[in-house]
This record gives structure tokens, C-alpha cells and sequence, in this order.
């Protein structure tokens, strides 16, 4: 079982028509592309019939595969547990042949993640490669920064070392009416509160990190969503999720002073800085150079350079 959006597989030993629990399950892709074997002890002189079921498939770059079925006498030998570590069920840097990992893109809302490399939006704006490499050979994820479609990115429910786990990942959010990210932890369905959220594009085009402790062994499961963008100029874009032992070590808190948020001089990549046309009118402002209305009206250039290459 190796491959994306492999599914699982389901072992039963049916008993007068009735299946009852799995006797031995698998759910997603297994750490190595290799064959694993695996071991189910039956009760002495009990009637049972095996019944293999493969579900939950969704994508078509993988198969689940099985081979050499045998019975022998006596109690099966206690075979090592094959159970995947939270790190191999979180860890992605979205660069390896299986593209996003343990991560899949939700089938209730209308957007999609998307893994690309090299330079989005222009150098100004970006990405211009991914966090891992920093140049083109190395992937990342995105989603489109435009519509009213909220993108889930779901992963895997995971459980917690005892000493507690740090998640990490990079961000890259610069370009124009960006929206909003916002990080769960979900747990029984429900997502409850945003653990991490960042609105609006960052000082700098560039990946930041963000980390979020988990209690330890605490149930839970990954979810990234994107909304409330509505500019073509730049994406949304993660890299490189990983989980350690332990609670996270502070990071530097990335909170924006107020002149970042304010000050606007209409000449930069992101042309309206953190300012918007409001959606609740019948008219828009628009950005301009040089002269208008002729010379004797004008304005005849920005206020900022005086001269007719920048804006207004």
C-alpha cells in the first residue's frame, strides 16, 4: 500500500454471513514501497470465511496489493506492530512521489490545494520557490487567491507523544486582498477554535514559520483553510509541516505595527496596500500616473515623486 490517496484496506474473517470488526486494517500508504506482511490467529475448530475489503480510495496514483494468503497450524507468532509514528503522518515538504503526503483536499467546499514550484505572481509578489530548496526543484502548496471558495486541506488523525508534540510549517502570503489562513487542530469532527490565523500579506515576500503545541497524547487532525480572498495578485502557499516531541519553543510573535497597515503610497507591488474598494457600493476607486484631466486641472503627477511614473 503505497501511493496517494491510497485508502485502506480491511481484513475480516466472516462467520454465518456476518463480518463483525476488522480482524487487521490499514489506512493510507505504509513508510516503504515494499511488501509487509501481516498475521491473524484463528480461534481452534471455528467455521470462518476471509473477506478482504479495499475503501476509501480516492486517488489514482497508488493500488492496495496482496499476495501469498497461508494457513498454518497453531497460534500465529507475534509479528512487530506496524504502526506509523505521528511524524510519518504529519511530516510533508510535498517534494516526494507521493505529493501531498498524508494530506488531502476536503470533498465539501468548492476549492482545491494545488503543489507547484519555482516563481508565482512575478519575483515582486511570489512565491519565488519553495521553503525546502529555495529554488525551482522543490514544491510547495497553494491556493488561488481569488472567489468566495474556502479550501480545506485535511490530514490524518494523529495521537500525541506523552511528552507532548510542536507543529510546525512556513507560510509565504504577499499579494493583493489575500485573505485569511486559519490552522485547526480537529478533534472528533469539530474544529473548533482557529489555533493560528494571519490576514492580510506579511511585510515581507518571503516564508515564515509558525508553530502550535499539542497536549500530550492528545487526539487530533491537521486542517488548513483559506478564505476570504478576493485579488488575482498572489496565493496563499504553505511548505514543509513537521511535528517534533515536546512543547514548541517561542517563536518571535508577527504582529504588524500600525504604520504597516496604514501607510500607503500606491507605488508598490501590492497596489492597494491593505486598502480595499468596499463591496457595498456602486463605484470604485482606481489606481493611476501621471496627468489627468489636462495640465490646467490635473493632478499632474503623485504626490510622492512628483513626476509621471508612479501612482495616485
Amino acid at each position: 500500500m503505497y501511493g496517494h490517496n491510497v485508502g485502506t484496506l480491511n481484513v475480516y474473517t466472516e462467520t454465518n454471513g456476518v463480518l463483525g470488526s476488522a480482524r487487521w486494517s490499514q489506512s493510507g500508504y505504509t513508510k516503504e514501497s515494499k511488501w509487509y506482511e501481516a498475521s491473524i490467529s484463528i480461534d481452534p475448530g471455528s467455521e470462518f470465511k476471509l473477506v478482504f475489503i479495499s475503501e476509501n480510495a480516492v486517488g489514482s496514483q497508488g493500488n492496495i496489493a496482496i499476495d501469498d494468503i497461508s494457513l498454518s497450524d497453531g497460534v500465529c507468532s507475534a509479528l512487530p506492530p506496524n504502526t506509523p509514528d505521528p511524524s510519518f503522518l504529519v511530516d510533508c515538504d510535498f517534494d516526494d512521489a507521493i505529493h501531498l503526503c498524508h494530506y488531502t483536499n476536503s470533498k465539501n467546499d468548492d476549492g482545491d490545494w494545488y503543489r507547484d514550484s519555482g516563481s508565482m505572481n512575478g519575483v515582486s509578489i511570489g512565491p519565488r520557490s519553495d521553503h525546502t530548496t529555495g529554488n525551482s526543484s522543490g514544491y510547495y502548496l497553494h491556493t488561488p487567491d481569488y472567489g468566495s471558495n474556502k479550501p480545506h486541506l485535511e490530514g490524518v488523525t494523529v495521537v500525541a507523544p506523552a511528552s507532548g508534540a510542536c507543529i510546525t510549517f512556513w507560510y509565504h502570503m504577499y499579494g493583493y486582498n489575500i485573505g485569511t489562513l486559519n490552522v485547526y487542530t480537529e478533534t472528533n469532527g469539530v474544529l473548533g477554535s482557529a489555533r493560528w490565523s494571519q490576514s492580510g500579506y506579511t511585510t515581507e515576500s518571503k516564508w515564515y514559520e509558525v508553530s502550535i503545541s499539542i497536549d500530550p497524547g492528545s487526539e487530533f487532525k491537521l486542517v488548513f483553510i483559506s478564505e476570504n480572498a478576493v485579488g488575482s495578485q498572489g496565493n496563499v502557499a504553505i511548505d514543509d509541516i513537521s511535528l517534533s516531541d515536546g512543547v514548541c519553543s517561542a517563536l518571535p510573535p508577527n504582529t504588524p505595527d500600525p504604520f504597516f497597515l496604514v501607510d500607503c503610497d500606491f507605488d508598490d507591488a501590492i497596489h492597494l496596500c491593505h486598502y480595499t474598494n468596499s463591496k457595498n457600493d456602486d463605484g470604485d476607486w482606481y489606481r493611476e500616473s501621471g496627468s489627468m484631466n489636462g495640465v490646467s486641472i490635473g493632478p499632474r503627477s503623485d504626490h510622492t515623486t512628483g513626476n509621471y511614473k508612479s501612482n495616485i
